[in-house]
């Protein structure tokens, strides 16, 4: 960064009541990273706007110094948009407030409040949005993309429940798009595209619900055509009150699941029922999961609805590396049905490299997991020196190696950063990973914190 551009953010930083964060702060990479860790993004720097007086200037700075700039509310988007290399990141996450009117049943949120932040404050008074599955997930970039959750099917898409907001545009001007005024900037958020504007609160139309009837239902994984076949029938034509998600995923490792699938792979639909409280009436709709093949697990209870918005928190923790696409589709074709029953073997969750409890715990008859994670996580973690046990076989060199160099050569000081201290700390020993896989020089065969991992000589470093 020039000495000019440090000058101009200097400025900017005694104009703002939020922060700004730039290379220089102890905090830079905390306040820089998302959900996604395949995004490794280093914007020049990232104003922390506290309001949307702090909006409009962070506007302007951008108008008068042609800046790049992006937008983050949550941190949640997956191909990293919130962020971008050199430019200015404007951060909505300060903005994380929600006021509830229950007299109106509607509620306005912060541009940068998370789902649990608008969760906790609507559930008081027996209301909700139909917004997401994961707590975590930031409102705005949820609206703005449509949005949709649990309660879907009962209530609609997010943006069916957006009723105003107010947002800066791109000249500094601060309007509140409802049906009425600026009826075309409303119709554009809820579902036009993007770049309209910065918004920094939303006003929300409040939906009844509060208690949930859950069930999570898993077959075994070889029979996830037939399901997939069962669920696309099924679920049109259950009640609306009824939503479920299918998915193809690895048996967490603790209770409802019993000790004998933990760690499997599984097919399984994910239900959350609004309608009819009376006990027993869940089971009566779900009395059908035996159609496409008997499950290997069937829970249902009732639960408040913010629990079931966490349920899954834990199995999908900030800081993997996620590849994500999506489309629109009326149906499941049997060519996608197909390609589910091919693949459903070998998908990646985020649980396939979770060590498995100890003991009783272990499935019969699978092997010990070596600690060697993917690529963003632990690479290293309690590596073992002794002999293979029985029927335990050990990574195949190649297949290390192409873990080791796949990552792009900014992940590499990440990657070290992330080696256990034991590794990588004052008193270094030689890395040694399965595989045999050791640096060429006696000279480098200490790794020091923000070294980069020697990279194979068939995959030498890309030019950046």
């Amino acid at each position: 960064m020039s000495a000019t551009a440090a000058t101009t953010f200097d400025s900017l930083r005694e104009a703002l009541r939020g922060r700004v964060v730039t290379p220089q702060d102890t905090d830079y990479d905390e306040v820089r990273s998302i959900y996604n860790a395949m995004i490794d993004r280093r914007p020049a720097a990232i104003a922390r706007c506290a309001g949307a007086a702090d909006v409009r200037t962070t506007l302007a700075f951008a108008r008068e110094t042609g800046i790049d700039l992006a937008v983050r509310g949550g941190g949640h988007s997956g191909p990293g948009l919130c962020l971008v290399d050199g430019g200015l990141t404007l951060d909505l996450s300060p903005m994380r407030w929600v006021r509830v009117d229950p007299e109106t049943e509607t509620a306005q949120v912060g541009g940068g409040a998370e789902l649990a932040d608008l969760d906790h404050e609507t559930h008081a008074f027996g209301l909700g949005v139909p917004a997401g599955i994961m707590s975590t997930t930031g409102v705005g970039g949820l609206t703005l993309g449509g949005g949709h959750g649990h309660l879907t099917r009962a209530y609609g898409l997010t943006i069916d429940s957006l009723i105003a907001a107010d947002v800066v545009l791109a000249d500094g001007t601060l309007v509140t798009a409802t049906d009425k005024e600026h009826p075309d900037l409303l119709w554009a958020l809820r579902g036009g595209g993007g770049n309209f504007g910065v918004v920094t609160s939303f006003t929300f139309r409040l939906r009844p619900v509060h208690t949930v009837g859950v069930a999570v239902t898993v077959w075994p994984v070889d029979r996830t055509a037939e399901v997939l076949r069962w669920y696309r029938e099924f679920l049109p034509a259950a009640p609306e009150s009824l939503n479920g998600f299918f998915a193809v995923l690895t048996v967490p490792p603790g209770p409802p699941f019993p000790e004998p699938i933990h760690g499997q792979k599984m097919c399984a639909v994910i239900w959350c029922y609004t309608g009819d409280p009376e006990p027993g009436r869940l089971e009566d709709v779900l009395s059908v999961v035996n159609e496409p093949a008997p499950p290997a697990f069937h829970f249902t209870t009732p639960m408040p609805y913010p629990a079931l918005q966490t349920l899954f928190d834990g199995l999908m923790p900030k800081g993997l590396q996620w590849y994500w696409r999506g489309d629109f589709f009326d149906g499941i074709p049997d060519d996608a049905v197909a390609v589910h029953e091919r693949y459903a073997h070998t998908l990646p969750t985020p649980l396939d490299n979770a060590p498995l409890p100890r003991g009783r715990g272990r499935p019969p008859g699978r092997p010990r997991r070596h600690g060697l994670g993917l690529p963003g996580r632990r690479l290293v973690r309690r590596h073992r020196r002794h002999r293979p046990r029985p029927r335990q076989r050990r990574p195949h060199p190649p297949v290390v190696r192409r873990l080791l160099d796949r990552p792009a050569p900014a992940l590499h000081g990440r990657l070290v950063r992330q080696l256990p201290r034991r590794v990588r700390g004052p008193r270094t020993r030689p890395l040694h990973l399965p595989g045999q896989l050791r640096p060429p020089d006696h000279d480098q065969t200490r790794l020091r914190p923000g070294q980069l991992l020697p990279r194979h000589p068939e995959h030498p470093p890309s030019a950046a």
